[in-house]
């Protein structure tokens, strides 16, 4: 004799309430995926704005507050002109949701702005390379004249001082001090920031492990539902 298994109205309930579950799970991951991170709100000089003269410095203000790492370069911000050179110098500035960093006077043109951060939560953010911004008058070369002679000279001088350095061997020594520095950099940062390939795949196991316990649950509670269903019609 062939045993028909009904679902009982219990069985019903549990099965929708493990869909809800399931749903519930996935949005869960899904909201932590979109805002867990911080997000950059601000911008001065703004993104796509049009300006006379640009300020001495750039600032971004995110949504929360931005972490720093000792002797790591964890938090970035670039100036670039259109043919690639850098406008910015010194280091970057971190107080509470602000990141800044100082400019040389800018000339008439577009500039790209090129920045990362340490979020609140451990993980990497980053430009998406949509921020831009014109100086419209912009500093004039009397201007540029005087802030280069109060960083110790010209460009041209920097690089006739950078060729004979690199002559006398001092070069050298520079660059390989640059490097020792950086890998110092690059170590601190990577014992302080979270990867967020591991964040997430952590989430995913206990997204997994939950499901299946649910599963294992439901398959059980079926077993014995379909086991007493089979006993009543015998």
């Amino acid at each position: 004799m062939q045993v028909r298994a009904r679902l009982s109205k219990p069985m019903v309930a549990v099965l929708a309430a493990s869909m809800l579950l399931f749903a519930g799970l996935f949005a869960g991951f899904g909201a932590q995926k979109a805002f867990a991170h911080d997000q950059l709100i601000a911008g001065d000089p703004p993104s796509g704005n049009a300006i006379a003269k640009a300020p001495e410095k750039i600032t971004l203000t995110f949504s929360g507050e931005i972490r720093q790492v000792s002797g790591g370069e964890a938090n970035q911000i670039i100036v670039q002109d259109r043919d690639g050179n850098e406008l910015t110098y010194g280091d970057v500035t971190v107080k509470g949701t602000k990141v800044s960093r100082a400019m040389q006077p800018l000339p008439e043109g577009t500039y790209d702005v090129k920045w990362s951060a340490l979020s609140s939560d451990g993980h990497r953010i980053q430009g998406d390379g949509n921020y831009s911004f014109t100086v419209t008058e912009g500093a004039s070369k009397k201007d540029i004249e005087a802030w280069e002679k109060s960083q110790g000279g010209n460009s041209d001088d920097g690089e006739a001082g950078s060729g004979k350095g690199s002559e006398d061997g001092q070069g050298s020594k520079g660059s390989d001090a640059a490097a020792a520095n950086t890998e110092d950099s690059a170590s601190a940062q990577a014992k302080a920031v979270t990867p967020e390939s591991t964040a997430d795949t952590t989430t995913i196991m206990w997204i997994v492990g939950a499901a299946f316990l649910v599963l294992v649950v439901i398959g059980l509670i079926l077993q014995v539902t379909l086991k007493k269903t089979g006993m009543h019609r015998h």
